[in-house]
């Protein structure tokens, strides 16, 4: 199944990963699945695969995320990881911050993600989560301080960093971005927000073909990547 995705054949990473039974499905399939789904527009399948992979491992936080993105109510995802929070009291918290963020309620998001962040400061998924939310508001400044700590912390980060791109482009930061935009490429040539880093470097550099080239790139690798639609939206709009 990982080949299939590796070479771009997604219906063939779905068929293999449905020959699993569902009882003996892990969370790292289930999320796989959710995934493929939504990318076929079976939201109500992959609704179901998220939930199954928080019950499988209330950790999976990104499936969380997922299904705040597919507008599920935080109470029916969070009872997922209610059981474990005793032993783990920040979960809660870290899950309710991630689907404030990712059904765009950015002003508590923001409130969420400093507190955990005052609580964690080596916490890379918390910084760039504060990070996003200043970066909705305009606090250009606030945002790549935070997600400039995110990759001190992990320097292999991707979430979101094309929206880091964006934050440094905003401020002029040429050196910055080129210098982002390459550890992005070294980190990883097949996630979506490489492309869009090096498609806001180029414009930035006054070259809107190459741009719109990695704009095109990127949602080639992701046709369902939000931040490459709108820098694609962007470039033909100021053409």
């Amino acid at each position: 199944a990982e080949c299939h995705r590796l070479s771009g054949d997604f219906k063939a990473q779905k068929a293999m990963l449905e020959r699993i039974k569902a009882p003996k499905r892990t969370a790292k399939v289930n999320m796989a699945l959710g995934g493929l789904y939504r990318r076929l527009g079976a939201e109500s399948l992959a609704i179901q695969c998220y939930q199954e992979a928080l019950r499988e491992n209330p950790l999976a936080v990104e499936a969380a995320e997922c299904l705040a993105q597919m507008n599920v109510k935080e109470q029916d995802v969070t009872r997922h990881v209610a059981e474990h929070a005793r032993a783990l009291p920040w979960l809660a918290s870290y899950v309710s911050a991630r689907m404030l963020m990712a059904s765009s309620d950015h002003k508590a998001g923001q409130v969420a993600f400093q507190a955990l962040v005052q609580s964690f400061p080596q916490c890379s998924e918390a910084l760039v989560g504060l990070a996003v939310c200043h970066m909705e508001f305009g606090n250009n400044d606030e945002a790549a301080q935070a997600f400039s700590q995110a990759r001190e912390v992990d320097e292999h980060m991707v979430d979101h960093m094309d929206q880091y791109a964006l934050t440094l482009r905003s401020m002029g930061e040429s050196a910055k971005l080129n210098k982002l935009t390459h550890a992005l490429m070294e980190t990883d040539v097949r996630r979506p927000e490489a492309w869009v880093a090096a498609s806001v470097y180029s414009e930035l550099k006054d070259d809107p073909e190459r741009a719109m080239e990695y704009a095109d790139r990127a949602l080639q690798l992701d046709p369902r990547h939000a931040e490459a639609h709108l820098r694609k939206g962007n470039l033909c709009l100021s053409q």
